[in-house]
């Protein structure tokens, strides 16, 4: 008895299995550019500048008061409530 071996099902099972992990991963960036990491963010612009002053405006002029306000809403959402 000789017996032939067919890779047709191996391949096709390899094809299958690429074709997930692409599709997977079509969809998992298509969804990241489509949702904003924190709702409201800011874009922020960093100084390349190396004097006192300009280090001390730029701290100055971000908005650290809302912080406390949105690291709440970020736990309450990995919470579940």
């Amino acid at each position: 008895m000789n017996e032939e071996k067919t890779y047709g099902p191996l391949i096709a099972l390899i094809v299958i299995v690429v074709l997930i992990i692409a599709g997977g991963t079509f969809a998992l960036k298509q969804r990241a550019d489509n949702e904003p990491l924190i709702e409201g963010r800011q874009e922020m612009s960093a100084t390349t500048s190396d004097k006192v002053s300009d280090l001390e405006d730029e701290l100055n002029s971000l908005e650290l008061e809302s912080l406390g306000s949105e690291l709440d809403t970020v736990e309450n959402e990995l919470i579940g409530q």
